[in-house]
């Protein structure tokens, strides 16, 4: 191919980048997202387009109950809604390109608490029960934070980051760990050596020295929670430390944390695994 032809198409390829320009966000639209995202704590993105859906089912919906029994919660496509519990039409309380997930209202119903990556990062985020006021009450990147829960004095939230239980103040700040800190001598690495199990999924009961959760992997003692295994169950083994398969759908099983003590007693003990406990408000029954 001769140079002249060279120069060519390589005018054409520009002409024809250009032409798509309008298509594109313009400077100005850019530093505005910029700016309002450095206002807003999120992300500098334009909205181009709008989906819009009307549907009466969905699927692994997060959904939680305001506490004078009348509203529903959830999530769906990455935005929070509201449902009165006699059923009828939901309402978006929050939209955007961020993903917000796993709502919970506050002790009060007044506020919730939920998962978001409306800052760039994947966090715990508290707002008004309409969805309003949004702030971040941490602040990480490149963390995994699950199920978040409301303490029953409505000043902390305890969620999951990582495979550990983590509670912070309403207000924000860097937050206490709850489970799997190791006050033993560290075991020996190799094949044999257990690591700390995971622990997810909090909810309180009636009892608020209680934590029902979901546990995966070997309980042991040596821990600073001091973990057990629960000796009432018939096939509890001091010697054989209790382990969920991984070779199964569903290997969490249920378990109680004990507040006072960090005692964690393993309640079920499903071949298929057994996940996201929440006790009945008069503490007489488990779903």
């Amino acid at each position: 191919m001769s140079r002249l032809a060279c120069r060519l198409l390589s005018l054409f390829a520009v002409v024809s980048l250009m032409s798509y320009a309008p298509l594109a966000q313009t400077r100005a639209q850019n530093d505005k997202a910029a700016a309002d995202a450095v206002k807003n704590k999120g992300l500098p993105l334009l909205t181009e387009r709008s989906l819009t859906f009307t549907t009466s089912e969905a699927t692994w919906l997060s959904l939680d109950l305001s506490p004078d029994g009348t509203t529903i919660v959830f999530d769906l496509l990455g935005d929070l809604y509201t449902l009165p519990l006699t059923g009828g039409e939901a309402t978006r309380i929050t939209s955007g390109q961020a993903y917000d997930m796993q709502p919970a209202f506050s002790p009060d119903g007044k506020k919730l608490v939920f998962i978001s990556d409306r800052n760039g990062s994947e966090n715990v985020w508290v707002a008004n029960a309409d969805g309003t006021k949004a702030r971040a009450i941490t602040t990480t990147e490149r963390e995994n934070y699950m199920s978040p829960t409301w303490a029953p004095d409505g000043e902390y939230v305890i969620a999951a980051k990582g495979a550990q239980l983590w509670m912070y103040h309403e207000s924000g700040g860097s937050g206490v760990q709850m489970t799997g800190v190791s006050t033993a001598p560290a075991p020996a690495a190799g094949p044999g050596a257990a690591a700390a199990p995971a622990i997810l999924g909090p909810a309180f009961g009636k009892d608020s020295d209680v934590l029902w959760v979901n546990v995966r992997g070997n309980v042991r003692s040596g821990l600073s929670t001091r973990l057990v295994e629960d000796e009432s169950h018939p096939d509890y083994d001091p010697h054989t430390p209790l382990r969920s398969s991984p070779r199964v759908v569903g290997p969490y099983q249920v378990a109680q944390l004990d507040r006072d003590d960090g005692r964690l007693l393993v309640r079920t003990h499903e071949h298929e695994g057994a996940f996201r406990p929440v006790p009945s408000p008069d503490g007489k029954w488990l779903v």
